[in-house]
């Protein structure tokens, strides 16, 4: 889906299949990646090594401005609720280690699919601030969802020891000195 913000504005999320109400807008959206600085005593500069792609923290900013909105607001704000505590039932004393839970939800946003957010946790959800007269606005934070990925592979660069060649190249030319200096191939002699 392509975004055109002039000639088709999307004003909503689509949060585990449910519209946002009121006037959504994504804020601080982005794509962070982690890199490691090297640099050595007294050198300027650094090498850069890539040590994979972080999760994108950004805020959904819903404003409602009619008393639709506020109706819709209160249908749909369980979606982005603290989470309940659940019991386990095996446990004889749940309620001394009650477990939380608060799982991935589907995100659909078209800025969101340009930055590849497709999931998202909920990481906070404000109380609801007047912003002018007859309008307010409640700020959700979220955290990207995105199961690990295992990049295991060897550091860019890295080669064999000098040595190992310089061994093998002294150990090939003992056994051709070896073989040279016994040129009748007699065992012994």
């Amino acid at each position: 889906m392509t975004f055109r913000p002039l000639t088709e504005p999307i004003d909503y999320i689509v949060l585990a299949g449910r519209r946002s109400p009121g006037i959504a807008t994504i804020e601080g959206a982005d794509t962070p990646r982690d890199f490691d600085e090297r640099r050595g005593f007294g050198v300027s500069f650094a090498r850069l090594r890539f040590r994979g792609v972080k999760l994108a923290r950004f805020k959904v900013l819903i404003e409602l401005v009619t008393e639709q909105d506020w109706d819709d607001w209160h249908t749909w704000k369980d979606l982005v609720a603290r989470p309940e505590i659940e019991s386990d039932p095996r446990r004889q004393s749940s309620s001394i280690f009650p477990r939380l839970t608060a799982p991935p939800l589907d995100i659909e946003h078209p800025i969101l699919a340009d930055l590849g957010i497709t999931a998202v946790v909920i990481e906070n959800a404000l109380q609801p601030v007047q912003t002018d007269p007859g309008k307010w606005a409640i700020e959700i934070r979220c955290i990207e969802y995105r199961a690990p990925i295992v990049a295991l592979e060897q550091t860019q660069g890295a080669r064999d020891r000098q040595g190992d060649n310089i061994e093998s190249q002294i150990e090939l030319n003992s056994r051709t000195i070896a073989e040279l200096s016994n040129p009748a191939g007699l065992a012994g002699t």
